[in-house]
């Protein structure tokens, strides 16, 4: 079975928003996996680019889904259907991936002032 070049996973919260940000990219950093970049989205988003084995795939899915993170229900079916069987020439498969949080609370947006432009 082939397995996908790239994964998106989605996942909410309530939890205090810098404390699952670090969650989210230990669980990255805990298998195979870094991270590339990341964007945040004022204080309601944060999109996470990382690349991982294929092998540790299950594993990440699986740890984000707990400690406060809760993924959404086709993130919960791309984990359950992972081959956990992976072949052994796919096992150390460079996969790219990202993860998309979403903070719910009801603290008003972030201001972020735009950097002075030159000129």
């Amino acid at each position: 079975k082939m397995i996908p070049k790239y994964i998106n996973v989605a996942c909410i919260t309530k939890e205090n928003r810098n404390n699952m940000i670090d969650y989210a990219v230990s669980c990255i950093n805990s298998g195979s996996g870094w991270v590339m970049n990341h964007t945040m989205f004022s204080n309601a988003a944060i999109c996470i680019n990382f690349e991982i084995e294929a092998k540790d795939v299950g594993k990440l899915l699986k740890r984000l889904n707990t400690n406060g993170l809760s993924l959404i229900k086709e993130s919960i079916d791309l984990a359950e259907n992972f081959s956990q069987n992976i072949e052994e020439k796919y096992k150390e498969k460079e996969i790219i991936g990202a993860i998309n949080i979403t903070f719910v609370h009801n603290d008003p947006d972030l201001i972020i002032k735009a950097p002075a432009v030159p000129g």
